[in-house]
């Protein structure tokens, strides 16, 4: 799901709750969480996302 979640657009956290919900739905990543992630994968997500 973490691979999944790069389909998501770079703009995803600025975007309504309802549209993040639909985005997630579509990908088929509504469960999952996030937990469990290394420094490298936040890291690749802070700059893909683009949040720090």
């Amino acid at each position: 799901m973490f691979e999944r979640s790069f389909m998501r657009p770079a703009n995803y956290f600025l975007l309504p709750e309802k549209e993040q919900w639909g985005i997630d739905e579509k990908l088929g990543i509504l469960d999952w969480k996030g937990d469990s992630l290394t420094e490298l994968d936040l890291g690749r997500m802070r700059k893909y996302y683009n949040v720090y």
